[in-house]
């Protein structure tokens, strides 16, 4: 659901966190599979998994 999985400091496990921020991460508009627009694939993915569905870029632009 684009989530990111971060290992632990003594990686023997992990733990899969939803973004928190796309603050650094360039606006590049990209269409979901839902019909929407969305500011960035990091946005998309931020959506994605705070509804826990599965979102994927359409395309690249706006739908």
């Amino acid at each position: 659901f684009g989530s990111t999985c971060i290992q632990s400091s003594d990686g023997l496990s992990a733990k899969c966190m939803c973004p928190l921020s796309c603050e650094n991460v360039p606006k590049h508009v990209v269409c979901g599979s839902d019909g929407l627009d969305y500011q960035s694939e990091c946005e998309l993915n931020k959506k994605a998994c705070s509804n826990k569905k599965n979102i994927r870029v359409h395309h690249q632009g706006r739908c």
